[in-house]
């Protein structure tokens, strides 16, 4: 029997259950390739096992809160059949029928990358800058406490890549939004996933950067998604502290201000 295409995670805890089925209908509206869909969910109750039901999908409930890039490695690292592609998928999602099967096509024709994202959108059709170059400490903090400075700005637009268009495909980008990850399933393997210390937020920035020691990172825009999610940090004490620990540990890791592979990284990006 032939390897399936396409295995999906999505990680929920307490989500709001019509735009999880939303995400969840997105997915098995797809045409044309063979997929399977796991949510794996942290909340406190099954509530959202409701929307389990087609037989496509596997429900896997862990009766704790074990944080997003954990709650992922659950399939990526556990004995779960995956596809050729592994999809990390946030819940807050939706796209046409054509998505998922354009963006396998896009990897089977160009092997030399091994994770793609589309173009992330608002409902109205904008852009969002969820392309990024790998941050540095002043982007973290200094935004948080001086956003209105005319250089914490400056710094932003370099941040979020947008001295590159958003219409065109660039290569190698080293940190990219968790929220619609296509990953070639050998390739996430080879990186054991999410480093699971991050309970929430920089999972993404640490996955991607060790993908891209195995093969290149690639935002196309000829396909495209839709996010309704607002940045809750900014919003809630709690995940906003959570977030600054996270960063923390972030730069424990790679480096405070001295990081010589995140200077030779974020000069790496290529426009196509």
């Amino acid at each position: 029997m032939s390897q399936m295409d396409l295995s999906v995670s999505l990680v929920v805890y307490n989500n709001d259950a019509s735009v999880l089925s939303r995400t969840i209908f997105s997915v098995l509206q797809s045409k044309d390739i063979s997929f399977r869909i796991y949510v794996v969910d942290n909340s406190p109750n099954q509530d959202l096992k409701q929307l389990c039901t087609d037989s496509r999908i596997e429900y896997i409930y862990n009766n704790a809160n074990i944080g997003f890039g954990s709650g992922h490695n659950v399939v990526i690292n556990g004995n779960y059949e995956k596809g050729r592609y592994h999809l990390v998928l946030n819940p807050d999602i939706y796209f046409q029928p054509d998505v998922l099967k354009r963006s396998i096509d896009f990897l089977d024709e160009n092997y030399q990358y091994g994770l793609m994202m589309p173009a992330i959108k608002n409902p109205n059709g904008t852009f969002r800058y969820v392309r990024r170059r790998l941050p540095g400490v002043y982007d973290v903090f200094t935004k948080i406490i001086l956003p209105h400075l005319s250089y914490t700005k400056k710094r932003d637009t370099l941040y979020r890549t947008k001295d590159f268009s958003y219409e065109r495909v660039v290569e190698n980008i080293p940190f990219i939004s968790g929220c619609f990850l296509l990953f070639r399933t050998e390739v996430l393997i080879a990186v054991h996933g999410f480093d699971p210390r991050y309970f929430m937020y920089f999972e993404d920035a640490d996955l991607c950067r060790r993908a891209l020691q195995k093969a290149k990172n690639v935002y196309n825009p000829a396909i495209s998604v839709v996010h309704t999610a607002n940045q809750e940090s900014h919003h809630s004490l709690r995940l906003f502290k959570i977030h600054l620990r996270s960063a923390v540990q972030y730069f424990h890791k790679w480096g405070w201000f001295f990081d010589k592979e995140r200077t030779l990284l974020n000069k790496n990006i290529k426009q196509q």
